[in-house]
């Protein structure tokens, strides 16, 4: 096996993709159900991984918008012999495979996975995700569950837990076929809202005597974020700990609330002396978790830094718009 890096950015639906040894070919005949399977050789479990998109809900579920439109998650990419494709990481070794006239094809299968969002109220127990093969050939899954939590830098934390079932947990897919996965939770809701990620990875085919000859297959693995939402919602927030050291600021936006936000934006404006603006930077946000942090730090034009008496900062959220004003000291932006 070899990974092939990818991601798309800016969704909380995040992808990775693993490139495996085979062909085009796969058998369209579904397999059992079955209610778990070892881990596929190969996969390691990162232990951060990359921001990722959310798009509407199961109407079974709140209707809590997400911040991105829907859309497909990944296009179907066709065996083509003789064509080499790379993405990421493992691109310049594909790349050296070609100068050498080792030309694989290229494969990825194309599928879809609705909601991207599970959030739960006390009363409901269960919830359904539906994966969709929209690709020409039979497509292998497998799904999995843990726990999830945020460091104040945005990396995920992911630990193992039972405290979800989800039904089945293997399953094949025809081209065109799709398949309702059950998905509830067997843990008490707590008085925060509880966090999790649900993974749906595809497997690679099933060895058959008529297989092609050998070549790249990308696989993708997608993490949708699950919600237990507490009986008392309060989705609230500020932004605390501003500072200027060294020409760069640093501050964070703590969530104070029961349950997530996201946030949907970062503006950092600077003002002169009369209130002069003087510069302006956004940039993208990400989850805050209920009771978690977000750290955030920010370089200051160096042209302008010195002449800086005002720093404003906005984070706009789903609830809410976040605001602080900040008086930069004199020397903050000295070595």
């Amino acid at each position: 096996m070899r990974w092939v890096g990818a991601f798309i950015a800016r969704r909380p639906i995040f992808i990775f993709r693993k490139a495996a040894r085979g062909s085009a070919k796969r058998p369209a005949a579904a397999s059992p159900e079955r209610s778990s399977l070892p881990p596929v050789p190969g996969w390691t479990q990162p232990e951060s991984i990359p921001k990722p998109v959310e798009a509407g809900l199961n109407p079974l579920l709140l209707a809590v918008p997400g911040p991105l439109a829907p859309g497909r998650h990944r296009q179907a990419t066709p065996c083509a012999p003789q064509v080499l494709a790379g993405v990421g990481p493992a691109w310049p070794a594909l790349m050296g495979a070609l100068a050498l006239g080792q030309a694989e094809p290229a494969c990825a299968g194309a599928f879809t996975v609705t909601p991207v969002r599970l959030i739960f109220a006390p009363k409901t127990r269960s919830a359904l995700l539906t994966v969709r093969n929209q690709s020409p050939e039979a497509l292998r899954f497998q799904l999995s569950f843990v726990a999830w939590d945020q460091s104040p830098n945005g990396e995920m934390q992911l630990t193992p837990t039972e405290d979800l079932v989800l039904v089945p947990s293997l399953f094949m897919l025809a081209p065109g076929e799709m398949r309702h996965v059950r998905v509830g939770p067997v843990t008490p809701f707590a008085s925060r809202e509880k966090t999790y990620r649900v993974f749906v990875e595809e497997l690679p085919p099933l060895a058959t005597p008529d297989r092609g000859p050998a070549g790249v297959r990308i696989l993708t693995r997608m993490g949708i974020p699950i919600f237990l939402q507490p009986t008392h919602v309060v989705q609230e927030g500020h932004i605390e700990s501003l500072a200027v050291r060294h020409g760069r600021l640093a501050f964070q936006v703590h969530n104070t609330g029961t349950i997530h936000f996201v946030e949907q934006a970062v503006r950092v404006r600077g003002f002169g002396p009369a209130e002069a603006s003087l510069f302006e930077h956004q940039e993208a946000g990400w989850y805050v978790l209920a009771g978690g942090v977000r750290t955030h730090e920010l370089e200051l034009p160096k042209e302008v830094c010195t002449k800086i008496r005002t720093l404003a900062v906005e984070v706009p959220t789903e609830g809410a718009t976040l605001q602080e004003r900040f008086d930069v000291p004199p020397g903050a932006c000295g070595p």
